[in-house]
């Protein structure tokens, strides 16, 4: 016998080299006819029975009787069987390293069931090493694994196989292969038990089944521990006997109604006789049905007790406390830093190291106002409410406005015990004031969040910061923390469904907010309202993701939420789920001009301008009911009628159920802020004079557009144009006819134009042109002549016509010119070179750079 040594798990496949039936002759062997096609058919029958125990999970011998018989088979010269990845060779054959290369290639050639060739060498040039041991193959694999399968291999001067031969060994192959399938189910079935077994055995959820006596049947361990006892002791024991008469009595019905088929939910709870600790569950009966008869029913118990005692927590104090849109400070009562939020750190410079154990004082400098410095610590010691605006200092030395709100906080026996900071960076709005230029991006609405524990993410999904606070909580480095160091720390019933959340939103770019229990450093899990938003740097590319973190648990023992909702400075509102008012602040009345009887019990939609789409509110109502979270821009309208836009985050609260309950709304007035980022995006990206987009929104327009025609081809037209006699003009008649000349001219270009392309001014009496979406280069020309029609025409100012012309010149861009290395800036110079070819060769006329 001829002994293969393999696991007994695996699965196996042959794979053999035909010995010839034929005889040997000068040129070619010919075929022994002396054997019959039926006897063949039979004697593949009878071997396909005897290998098939060569593929049962317990026998791994090969005899050489068998070896020897599969290749007479054939009458090949040489066989090989390939087992489970290892072979044996029979027979004329190549060496090892041969036979290695060739299953190799052989594995990379077909999918088919029975792979044939008469001159290997031409396919496998390797074969032409060794044609005394192979020149034709006959190879049979077996689809379920390419490790197995069997070959018969043929010296030189052979002839084709034929179809009988075939057709045997797809006989063959027919016979093995079901095997192989039952053996690979087999092999699936078994891991899968083991995974399910794990699953069963480590799962904390409470898992049992009892049979339509009531009699358990099996349990996990997480359910025998519930009751102190083993799942051994448990099977076979009456359901009453379990629970007791007590508490059988209480649950008859549910009993009865999952032993009529109906599923079964309901909350139960008992005290510790010795602790007095009372343990909550949410329980469910799932029926076992079979032919339409109950067979028994499942149990599964999941504790909740620890969201049973969340829920006398004040829901709206605590959506408030994780929702506040402002940079946050913390001192103690002596006034020392203890805590600050990224929004903060972001608006400084600074971090909580440099800060902590520091006065408000650090962020002070020359040209802070000193009278201001001396009302903040008068309120400070008075404990009193502080609002101002302060010209504060950067870490790096830079000066940024700061508008400041300072309120004292105190403990449940009343005495103080913190101050908070609400701070937000004004510079930009002091700049708009005098009316310099600023970026827009002043205006990016703040996290949605109050901070306390703080991760960044990357973009690979892992965390590599955690902030002070995060840290002391735990109890771990940042060395552990960093990667997947989270996952340690969560609650194994809260895992799987927070990094779906996670990974789902993630992938999509989306805030997203999850409660969960976080292990402390002292061991115990506490509950954990976790809100991340994407970051996005200053060119919109995404950088990853910031979250911020509140234990919930410690809320529900101190006044600080109410006092956040009662010092807030942002407007506060919340509704039922069909949007009627159930409570408002004052800063809600402050800035609606409504009074508290006007609007409670009234619908929300009488604040509602009437200037969004139906499709913005739709989008708002499924983020709400998908994430349970919607922050955006909303335009509304106060009692008087006038506008107002707020920035707005609603926060959809559930039950312990999981049903929407009511919503909550916190809002910041930025109509100001609005106002003056309109009159920026005019300044930043239009001509002050002639209102046609500047250099910078044309070249914006432009990148787009050329990425745009990388992706899906097409082409685009550059056209820089030059006035032709403005320069007299404007000398002559002086710069107030002059401009309005360049208005004229600014407004009939634009008009002669799609509204698809761009006009736009560089400065002085120079303009640059983009069309979009030509087919071929001969398509801006007639856009060419029209603006030479546009600006040739007489213009007529104050009672002088006047005349001017313009010369144009034209570069173009496709897909095939981005592999070119063409940019932007030399896409434009094209253009520019063409207009003085164009001015030179007489003017009023364009030209095209690749005409030059």
């Amino acid at each position: 016998m001829l002994s293969l040594n393999r696991p007994t798990n695996e699965t196996l496949i042959i794979i053999a080299h035909y010995p010839s039936r034929f005889t040997q002759s000068d040129s070619c062997m010919t075929i022994n006819p002396s054997t019959s096609k039926a006897d063949l058919f039979q004697r593949a029958w009878q071997l396909s029975i005897d290998l098939m125990p060569l593929f049962s999970l317990a026998d791994s011998d090969v005899s050489e009787s068998l070896l020897e018989r599969t290749q007479e088979l054939m009458t090949a010269s040489g066989l090989i069987m390939l087992i489970d990845g290892k072979f044996i060779s029979y027979g004329s054959v190549p060496n090892q390293q041969q036979t290695q290369q060739l299953l190799v290639w052989l594995s990379q050639q077909t999918q088919e069931a029975v792979f044939s060739c008469t001159n290997l060498a031409e396919q496998f040039p390797v074969a032409a090493e060794y044609p005394n041991q192979l020149s034709a193959l006959l190879a049979l694999g077996i689809p379920v694994s390419k490790n197995n399968g069997l070959a018969w291999f043929r010296s030189k001067n052979c002839l084709p196989w034929s179809d009988h031969e075939i057709e045997i060994s797809r006989l063959i192959n027919n016979s093995l292969s079901e095997v192989f399938s039952q053996q690979h189910l087999m092999a699936e079935l078994i891991e899968e038990r083991k995974q399910m077994s794990f699953f069963f055995n480590n799962t904390p959820t409470l898992i049992g089944y009892w049979d339509v006596n009531l009699i358990n049947q099996f349990c996990n361990k997480a359910y025998s521990k519930w009751f102190g006892q083993t799942p051994a002791a448990i099977k076979g024991k009456h359901l009453r006997e379990l629970l007791g008469d007590k508490v059988y009595n209480s649950i008859s019905s549910e009993i009865a109604g999952a032993m009529n088929g109906e599923i079964q939910q309901f909350e139960r709870h008992y005290t510790n006789a010795e602790t007095g600790e009372t343990i909550y569950t949410l329980t469910s009966y799932y029926p076992d049905m079979e032919n339409g008869q109950i067979k028994g029913f499942f149990v599964i118990g999941v504790d909740i007790t620890d969201h049973v005692r969340l829920k006398d927590l004040s829901l709206k104090n605590e959506t408030i406390l994780n929702s506040m849109t402002k940079g946050i400070l913390l001192t103690d009562q002596n006034q020392q830093v203890i805590y600050i939020n990224p929004t903060f750190e972001g608006m400084s410079g600074y971090t909580l190291t440099d800060l902590q154990g520091k006065s408000f004082d650090v962020l002070q400098g020359s040209n802070t106002d000193q009278k201001e410095v001396q009302k903040i610590k008068a309120a400070l010691t008075d404990q009193q409410v502080y609002q101002g605006e302060i010209l504060s200092y950067r870490k790096n030395g830079t000066e940024f406005w700061n508008e400041i709100h300072i309120n004292p906080i105190y403990d449940v026996k009343n005495k103080l015990s913190q101050f908070i900071y609400f701070q937000s960076d004004i510079s930009n709005r002091k700049r708009l004031e005098v009316e310099l230029i600023t970026s827009e991006n002043q205006f990016r609405t703040l996290a949605n969040a109050a901070p306390v524990l703080i991760w960044l993410a990357g973009l690979d999904k892992l965390c590599y910061w955690f902030n002070t606070t995060w840290l002391e909580f735990t109890g771990r480095s940042m060395e552990q923390e960093n990667g997947n160091g989270w996952a340690e720390g969560v609650h194994p019933e809260d895992f799987d469904r927070c990094l779906d959340i996670y990974v789902t939103n993630f992938d999509k770019r989306l805030p997203f907010r999850m409660e969960y229990r976080l292990r402390r450093y002292d061991g115990e899990y506490r509950w954990i309202d976790d809100y991340g938003v994407p970051r996005f740097n200053e060119r919109r590319e995404f950088e990853g993701y910031i979250g911020a973190c509140t234990d919930v648990t410690d809320i529900r023992n101190s006044k600080t939420a109410s006092d956040f909702y009662n010092i807030s400075h942002e407007i506060i509102y919340s509704t039922d789920i069909e949007g009627r008012i159930l409570e408002v602040n004052a800063r809600f009345l402050e800035v609606t001009g409504y009074q508290l009887e006007e609007v409670i019990g009234k619908n929300v939609e009488l604040l509602q301008s009437g200037i969004h789409e139906p499709d913005f509110f739709s989008q708002m109502s499924q983020s709400l009911n998908e994430i349970d979270f919607w922050s955006g821009e909303i335009t509304n309208k106060n009692k008087a009628g006038q506008l107002f836009t707020a920035i707005t985050s609603i926060s959809a609260i559930r039950d312990t159920a999981g049903q929407i309950v009511r919503y909550l709304a916190i809002a910041s007035d930025i109509s100001t802020v609005v106002e003056s980022r309109n009159r920026l995006e005019l300044l930043a990206h239009y001509d002050t004079l002639t209102k046609l987009p500047n250099r910078m929104l044309y070249m914006d327009r432009l990148k787009k557009a050329m990425a745009t025609i990388n992706r899906e081809g097409d082409n685009l037209a550059v056209m820089f144009i030059d006035l032709d006699g403005f320069k007299q003009i404007n000398d002559v008649y002086g710069h107030d006819i002059g401009d309005k000349v360049l208005i004229t001219v600014s407004q009939r270009m634009k008009q002669s134009l799609r509204e698809t392309d761009t006009v736009a001014r560089l400065g002085g009496d120079e303009f640059i042109v983009l069309l979009t979406g030509l087919s071929a280069k001969e398509m801006a020309g007639t856009p060419a002549k029209h603006l030479l029609q546009a600006c040739y025409s007489p213009i007529i100012v104050n009672d002088l016509t006047l005349n001017v012309s313009a010369s144009i010149g034209i570069s173009l861009y496709s897909k095939q010119l981005a592999h070119q290395g063409l940019t932007i800036d030399s896409l434009i110079n094209q253009a520019d070179q063409a207009m003085y070819v164009a001015k030179q060769s007489g003017k009023n006329r364009y030209h095209y750079f690749d005409e030059m």
